[in-house]
């Protein structure tokens, strides 16, 4: 059991490294996709616009990387709970920490399908978003202050 508890505590720390990792990866790809690539992704000439493509691969590399990691997690809590204190595999796959890991690997899962790859896909987003805040502005700030 002492076994067990020790490689536990060094695989958590390693695990954790990697699912802190992809979490990165994938949310600073999407802000870098929504921030810069997308708004001029339409001027771009040449290679440039393998931009979009190269990234969405990216994107998908790092969310299978954040759901494997999730769930070799979930699976390790699971086998500690298991041998440490006696418990079911049912109850043990209920815990909290375990149901947390299992939505962060339906959410890494579901990620990369959100992001298209074509390149008139922006603007398929762009006609979607109905909030004020996601419009351009009719005027500039500028032009109300000078006048």
């Amino acid at each position: 059991m002492s076994l067990l508890l020790d490689v536990f505590s060094f695989l958590s720390v390693l695990l954790r490294c990697l699912a802190l990792t992809g979490a990165a990866l994938v949310v600073g790809g999407v802000l870098f996709r929504h921030g810069v690539v997308l708004p001029v992704i339409d001027r771009a000439t040449g290679p440039a616009r393998d931009v979009l493509a190269r990234l969405a691969k990216v994107l998908r590399g790092s969310a299978w990387l954040l759901a494997l990691t999730a769930a070799a997690t979930a699976g390790i809590d699971s086998m500690v709970m298991m041998g440490s204190v006696g418990m079911s595999a049912g109850v043990a796959l209920t815990a909290p920490s375990n149901i947390a890991a299992l939505a962060i690997v339906a959410g890494a899962l579901t990620m990369p399908s959100a992001t298209p790859t074509r390149r008139g896909a922006h603007r398929w987003l762009r006609s979607r978003c109905w909030s004020a805040w996601c419009r351009p502005p009719t005027r500039s700030v500028v032009s109300i202050t000078l006048r």
